[in-house]
């Protein structure tokens, strides 16, 4: 389970570090750092917390849920200790502005695959670390991420269809085998039958 979790970490990386990219490239300022650029560095205490840009499971027109890859660095230490968090928050969208805010949000669960002893001990500190600097996404971006979740659900809706299909014909091929096997039974027990009456 733990190796699965693992590549699924570093499958989430690997896709939320191409599209940090890309949000600089797109995003990069004239002069200062962009606030809606991503990843997000947060200083929170000792630690240094890097936020990926968020990758939505769904949005219902108000509240979303995704998840944000995560790093955390400990002061003092070179090696960053790095998760996935589980977000919800509630949206508002700003056409003019070009902006969505997010308020508020909230971390329901952090994972660390290398090590997981310290799940509950962080979870409290990305809550107050994201609740105060992950409130803001580039309206263009989010729609983005809202065109991969339709296409992933248009995806899934087709593939459950296929599915029910496939099953439907499953079960009709097996009805048909079974009216053709008592057919052939009847048919011998018939047969059976007339030999058994001939003189």
């Amino acid at each position: 389970m733990r190796a699965w979790t693992g590549f699924l970490f570093l499958i989430t990386c690997t896709f939320l570090g191409g599209l940090a990219v890309a949000a600089n490239q797109d995003q990069a300022p004239t002069g200062g750092k962009d606030p809606l650029a991503w990843p997000r560095d947060i200083k929170s205490g000792s630690n240094t917390i890097t936020v990926h840009q968020p990758q939505l499971y769904s949005w219902d027109g108000n509240l979303m849920k995704a998840q944000s890859a995560v790093a955390i660095k400990p002061s003092g230490s070179d090696e960053q200790i790095f998760g996935v968090a589980m977000l919800t928050a509630r949206t508002l969208i700003d056409k003019e502005a070009h902006v969505v805010t997010f308020d508020p949000i909230d971390v329901l669960e952090v994972k660390f695959p290398s090590a997981p002893d310290q799940d509950a001990a962080l979870l409290p500190v990305l809550k107050q670390a994201v609740a105060g600097k992950v409130k803001t996404m580039d309206l263009d971006r989010f729609e983005a991420l809202l065109a991969v979740v339709r296409e992933q659900r248009k995806t899934e809706q087709q593939l459950l269809l296929h599915g029910v299909l496939l099953l439907v014909r499953l079960v009709a091929e097996w009805r048909d085998g079974r009216r053709s096997g008592r057919r052939l039974s009847s048919a011998a027990s018939r047969e059976g039958d007339g030999e058994e009456a001939r003189p």
